[in-house]
This record gives C-alpha cells, structure tokens and sequence, in this order.
C-alpha cells in the first residue's frame, strides 16, 4: 500500500477520495472525536412479528453502533413500565423500538416523561404508528434521523373507567364470559378478575396512555378473545377464529357520550376514538384525526349486530363513511378534547391493537395530553402526518 501512495497521481487521487468521505461522514465523525455519542435505547418485544423483533433489534444495533451511537437493548416487559423502563432512560437521546403497536403503548407514558424521542421500527401485525410517520426498520433511515434530530411533539390520549351502575358478579368475568364461550367452548381461556358485586363502592380503573386509537364494540372483543388464548407471536391469520366466533355472539351495547360538555344518545354500536388516523386493516374510522391538533376524534357506528357493523367495512375501507354514511343512520363524527362514553352494560376496551388491562366498565373518560411525546422525525419528510 506505501509504494502504491507513492505516486504522486495515485496519492492526489487518494486524498480526494478520502476528503469526500470524511465530508460525507462528517457528522458521525464529530460524534465519534467530539465525544456527543448518541445514547439510543432499542426497546423490543421478544415474542412480536414471532421472533422478528429480536432479530431487528439485534442487526440495529450492530448496524447503529458503527454508525457512531451507543446503543444497548432492552427487552421489553409485562409489568409497570416504570419499575423496568424508566431506569433505562436515563441520559438516553433516543429510543427506537422494534415491535408492534402493543410495544409502542407500553413504551410512550415513560418517554412521554422523560421527553425520549421516539422511532417506531415495525415489526408487528399492522405497525400503525410507524405507517402514520413513515418509518422503516431499515438502520440507514434511523441513523439519518438520529444525525438530524428533528423531532415533533405529538398529542397522547389517557383513558380511566369507572362502573357507575350496579353489577351483581364480576364485570370482566360476565363479559368474557359471553365471547369467550363461543372462541373457546369452555372458560380454559378466561382470567380470573376481582368480583364487582351489588352494593360495592364505584371504583375507577388506573388512567391507561394511548397513541394511535381506543374503542369499544365488536373490535375489543375480538382483541380479548385473541389475547385470552394467545401464547406467541400472531399474524393477522390469528384473528380469523376470534372474528368468525363473535361475528353470532356480539351484542352491542346502548351508548351516549359527553364531548366537551355537549351529550349526545347514541344507540347500539361501536365507538372509535383516535389520536391518529390510522386503524386495522385501513379501515381508519377516525381518518381525518390529527396528532397535534389537541383533540380526539371520536366516531359512532351503529349497527345493532355484527351482520350490520360488517356493512360499514367498505365505505371505511375506501373512506367514504363520512361522506357516504346516510342521516338517517345515526352515524356520528366529533372532535373533542375530553370525550366521556357510557354504555348500558359494562364493555370491554383495546388501545392501540392490544386489550386494555383495566376490568370491563359502563363509563370511562377519554382526554387528550396536548404535545407530550417527542417523535423522532424521518431524514425524507418532517411532516409525515398532515
């Protein structure tokens, strides 16, 4: 190699060459001999895309690493994020998590408090976070956001519940009882839940954090029933059982709802509330929800069966429900900053894909947190969502 640079036009072309890399690399150079590591937790979830998140994770890291960050992994947990997580967020500058929806529920309330930005690197079922901001798994796209550190404060929903009517046995019990009796034929599925009984003082569920969307209806009972027999990662191939068993045992409950301060009766059906507009399979109820505005979008399907609800899948899916849905049939869109919801009977909820782990209630609070999660931006697109 020295008797190669020996030559005076050999050696020009050398030191041409190696000026255009270290101008092209410059920012991760000065990362490097300046000392300002970026310090990049990789949050994944063991079990999610079965077994491609840890195999993401793993290659990102080897991936980040040499392209000037400190990273290390962190698995994710089933407890309290903030006995596990809040720990691992000290001094970190980013987080980058590899899984699907669910783990990005688990992970924002922390990041939410720590003001971690945020990239979702998709590797669950449906990954709608990372479809609403475009990101990818890809290790070149994520080190270009974490050389240019653009990030956007998006809104966040809470949720808290409470049973404001008298119920005689356990409400999660006699709601699980019913969808999961025709998912599974037995109760060798079913979790066991503290008992409501008749007389008992009302009793709030823990406020719970959402990022994309949160509803009741047909929707949450298949999540439970799924949830209740899952044992791995799933496809969306696992929800075919669940979807075909409720379609003859949901019954939909009688609903109203207070937004900002103004009530509304709604009837029998499902309601959607959303932070962004994405939903399962594009069907996107709440599409024309917006993540900073510091509203919730909520949005009523009446169906008074699963026959009548499958009916709204093709104007949602070509989204034309808002347009298209008749007067007549009680369809409902607002916009709110706290959206109150009751129901004639105690309901189950799913946040973001994944079953809430609150009991099943008759009445639960919706409110937006305006501007509290940091997202890391994509190098292509600052704005992906408009």
């Amino acid at each position: 190699m020295g008797q190669f640079l020996k030559r005076p036009i050999l050696w020009k072309f050398w030191q041409v060459g190696r000026w255009v890399w270290l101008t092209s690399r410059e920012e991760q150079l000065d990362a490097y001999l300046g000392g300002d590591l970026m310090q990049v937790a990789i949050l994944f979830n063991p079990i999610s895309g079965t077994g491609r998140a840890l195999v993401t994770a793993e290659r990102l890291r080897d991936e980040l690493t040499l392209s000037g960050s400190c990273v290390r992994l962190v698995p994710t947990e089933r407890r309290d994020p903030a006995l596990w997580l809040r720990p691992k967020l000290v001094g970190c500058d980013a987080a980058v998590i590899a899984g699907g929806d669910g783990a990005v529920r688990m992970a924002v309330a922390e990041l939410s408090r720590a003001k971690v930005p945020l990239w979702h690197a998709p590797c669950g079922t449906e990954n709608l976070f990372a479809r609403a901001f475009k990101m990818t798994r890809d290790s070149n796209d994520i080190a270009r956001a974490l050389i240019d550190r653009k990030t956007r404060l998006i809104d966040l929903g809470a949720v808290t519940g409470a049973v404001t009517g008298a119920v005689t046995r356990s409400v999660t019990r006699s709601v699980m009882g019913s969808v999961m009796g025709s998912v599974a034929g037995d109760e060798s599925c079913g979790r066991s839940t503290d008992a409501v009984v008749e007389g008992s003082p009302q009793r709030g569920t823990p406020s719970e954090h959402f990022a994309i969307m949160g509803s009741i209806g047909f929707d949450a009972d298949v999540v439970h029933a799924l949830d209740a027999c899952r044992t791995g990662g799933i496809s969306h191939l696992s929800y075919a059982g669940p979807i075909q068993r409720c379609l003859a045992s949901w019954k939909p409950a009688e609903l109203d709802w207070t937004i900002d301060g103004e009530s509304e009766a709604l009837g029998a059906g499902m309601v959607v509330v959303g932070n962004l507009p994405e939903y399962g399979v594009r069907l996107n109820p709440a599409r024309d929800a917006h993540p900073s505005d510091g509203m919730l979008d909520a949005v009523f399907l009446p169906a008074r069966n699963a026959l009548e609800l499958a009916a709204w899948v093709p104007l949602l899916r070509f989204g034309l429900h808002m347009e298209l849905a008749p007067a007549r049939s009680g369809f409902r869109a607002r916009r709110g900053a706290v959206v109150r919801l009751r129901s004639s009977r105690s309901t189950l909820l799913q946040l973001d894909g994944d079953p809430s782990r609150a009991a099943a209630v008759d009445s639960r609070e919706f409110r937006v947190l305006p501007n509290a999660l940091p997202v890391l931006l994509p190098h292509s697109n600052h704005h992906p969502v408009q």
